[in-house]
């Protein structure tokens, strides 16, 4: 680690100890993660998980399709094809 990056991690280290220690900073540091912080990252998180979710979904049916048509007989799919000896042109 670079000097500077180490400089950084001591004076975080320092600012969370102060907090912890002293009683009203804890108090409006933990209402400000309460009310301001925590709601943002709940929301994009439930965002995230529904986003994944819908992706899922759609992944699973498409991938569900593919193996039905290639499981399903050909004139199954097709039903015009079964009279084909019956056309004439």
């Amino acid at each position: 680690m670079t000097p500077a990056v180490k400089t950084y991690l001591v004076m975080a280290c320092v600012v969370i100890a102060v907090v912890l220690i002293w009683g009203p900073l804890r108090d409006l540091v933990g209402a400000v993660m309460k009310n301001f912080l925590i709601p943002p990252v709940v929301g994009a998180l439930t965002t995230a998980f529904l986003w994944t979710f819908w992706i899922l979904k759609r992944v699973l049916g498409a991938h569900l399709a593919v193996i039905k048509n290639l499981l399903t007989p050909h004139k199954v799919i097709f039903p015009s094809l079964k009279d084909d000896g019956d056309r004439s042109l």
